[in-house]
């Protein structure tokens, strides 16, 4: 009896947290939950329609980029060797290297003898052996991110957001958008479909002015920057703007339309409207009011 109860004091605390780990292990991932936050507020924003729609698009032109890999790479630069090491991407057989020349493992192997001197410096003495299994591993680090980022430039461009030269369809944004969302969402409010396509302007001009000396610091910015700065702000832009028009329903159905004479410094912008009376509203709340709406309505994985 006296081992049982030592036992079930060992085992059982155990068991519970095993029993824990294993509940956890069905919880949904973070990444899981923004991808759902992200299709309820496009939903919502551009009709229920519209993601549909995108992403049997999305899953066409993948399918196409994946039979046809050694089409997927697009030169998005005059630079002669900027186009050509776009175009080794599509080779296998080939490495693209964008270490020093005295780095790379490609070198004969007399260059690749290290000295006591080289390998001894730094707190961990470091072999031959270790700095041709990091070069090895970069190689591989990089043949993957020119592979993933060749097969994005295919679909972004199968779907409309990259030319074929690989510059940014600013049209896409102003106008092939709307054709897909029609009268869907906030497609039915001019004012929201003209604000969305300024913000997708504004994002443009803005990665077109980034200095060029800022983006010659890194291969892949030298080759992408203007459109991953593009890209990222106008996601930016689709986000806040499709909250601002859930902001401003909820407002509207909740106290009624907006009284946008009593707010001139907004010209008339009732989203920019909806999204500072609510700032407002909670800045103003009590704490108690406050706890209350973080319990109803809060993330449950965040402490308030």
């Amino acid at each position: 009896m006296y081992l049982f109860r030592m036992l079930s004091h060992v085992f059982l605390p155990v068991l519970a947290l095993v029993f824990q780990q294993a509940l956890a292990g069905n919880d949904i991932s973070e990444d899981i939950r923004d991808e759902i936050d992200t299709w309820n507020l496009y939903s919502r924003c551009f009709g229920e329609d519209t993601p549909i729609k995108f992403t049997l698009m999305q899953h066409k032109a993948m399918k196409s980029c994946m039979e046809s890999p050694a089409t997927n790479i697009i030169p998005l630069s005059n630079d002669p060797e900027v186009v050509q090491n776009a175009r080794l991407v599509a080779e296998p057989a080939t490495r693209v290297s964008f270490l020093p020349a005295t780095a790379s493992l490609h070198q004969s192997s007399s260059s690749r003898h290290f000295s006591k001197r080289q390998v001894d410096t730094g707190l961990y003495e470091q072999t031959p052996e270790d700095f041709e299994k990091f070069f090895r591993e970069a190689q591989q680090f990089k043949d993957s991110l020119q592979t993933k980022i060749g097969n994005l430039t295919c679909v972004l461009t199968q779907i409309g957001m990259l030319r074929t030269d690989g510059s940014i369809n600013l049209s896409m944004y102003t106008e092939g958008i709307w054709q897909l969302v029609g009268q869907n969402g906030g497609g039915k409010d001019p004012l929201f479909v003209n604000k969305m396509r300024d913000n997708f302007v504004d994002c443009y001009n803005i990665a077109q002015a980034w200095p060029q000396s800022n983006l010659d610091r890194s291969p892949i910015t030298k080759q992408y920057g203007r459109q991953m700065i593009f890209f990222k702000c106008a996601k930016k832009a689709e986000m806040k703007t499709c909250a601002q028009l859930q902001l401003l329903e909820h407002i509207e159905k909740m106290y009624g339309p907006i009284d946008m004479s009593r707010m001139p410094e907004f010209k008339g912008d009732k989203y920019e409207a909806a999204l500072f009376g609510m700032k407002v509203m909670m800045e103003k709340e009590e704490p108690e009011e406050r706890m209350v709406r973080n319990f109803l309505w809060g993330n449950p994985n965040k402490d308030h």
